[in-house]
């Protein structure tokens, strides 16, 4: 973070770089479809891959929300926007879509869903009714997933055995043995240096696992606060931009099951929000000065 505020890149800055990577993200996938050889995959995995459609996660595919849901308050608050917004929307989708990450996929439809709701727009009938239209025919043309998706959740909350019911158990009631634990966390250091870390892993256990209450353990709860807290900054500031708000939303939505400590690309996700809240601030409060002189 203190590397990109000394950078100070633009909104557009960040937007164009992360529409770069996901272009990128999505050349890689298409080796992977089309022209294995040309990257290392393993026969097995190639051919379950083949059978079920779904290849795999690539690291940087989160970022794909900020160019989505900035061209979404592009088409919301420009009537129907461009035609380079409505082919954003698409890709930026479809790569989320592909990826099939149950948190961000349900979290970044349900985000654009009350959007499109609560946004003002000259043409939010005909906005309602085409998105209502596209919807239906996508959700048509993938039911199928759709639902092997919704049928795995509900196998995995109801399932006891589940990775993630076993590690909400272990660092809710069993990780923290001293009050002063909950808020100074086991440190980093001494989660690793021990025998700890690997011991959970060996029973099934990451940290990441379970988002934020997962790095609790680690780190104590004022951090956890910190990236609340700023998430919230992003929607509910007058000065920050709807996309920008939406953003925050979905690290909070996704909080309970993707980590923004232990992986790179969710953390950068963070980052970026972070800056962008910073960048919005303060050119909000360079114009406040600038009227406040004009008045003087």
């Amino acid at each position: 973070i203190p590397v990109l505020l000394r950078i100070a890149p633009s909104a557009d800055d960040i937007v164009g770089a992360v529409k770069v990577i996901v272009l990128l993200i999505w050349g890689v996938l298409l080796m992977r479809m089309l022209a294995p050889g040309m990257l290392y995959v393993n026969a097995d995995a190639l051919k379950e891959s083949q059978e079920t459609g779904y290849y795999g996660y690539i690291i940087g595919f989160t970022l794909a929300v900020i160019p989505l849901y900035y061209s979404v308050e592009r088409v919301l608050s420009n009537g129907l926007g461009s035609k380079k917004d409505i082919f954003w929307i698409v890709v930026c989708f479809a790569l989320l879509f592909v990826m099939r990450n149950r948190s961000l996929l349900f979290a970044s439809s349900v985000v654009i869903l009350i959007s499109i709701l609560r946004m003002p727009s000259r043409n939010k009938p005909i906005i309602i009714f085409l998105a209502v239209l596209v919807v239906g025919l996508f959700l048509s043309a993938t039911y199928d997933i759709w639902m092997a998706l919704l049928s795995r959740t509900q196998m995995d909350l109801s399932n006891e055995d589940y990775n993630r019911n076993v590690a909400y158990t272990y660092f809710l009631t069993e990780a923290n043995q001293h009050f002063l634990q909950y808020f100074l966390g086991h440190g980093y250091i001494s989660s690793h240096v021990s025998s700890l870390v690997e011991n959970l892993q060996l029973m099934g256990i990451y940290n990441s696992d379970v988002g934020f209450v997962g790095f609790w353990n680690e780190y104590g709860i004022l951090p956890i606060i910190a990236f609340i807290y700023m998430s919230l900054r992003a929607m509910f500031d007058k000065a920050v931009p709807s996309y920008v708000g939406m953003i925050g939303l979905t690290i909070l939505l996704c909080a309970p099951t993707i980590s923004y400590f232990g992986h790179i690309s969710h953390a950068l996700m963070f980052m970026l929000m972070y800056i962008l809240v910073c960048n919005y601030q303060y050119q909000s409060s360079l114009e406040s000065e600038c009227n406040t002189i004009d008045e003087e």
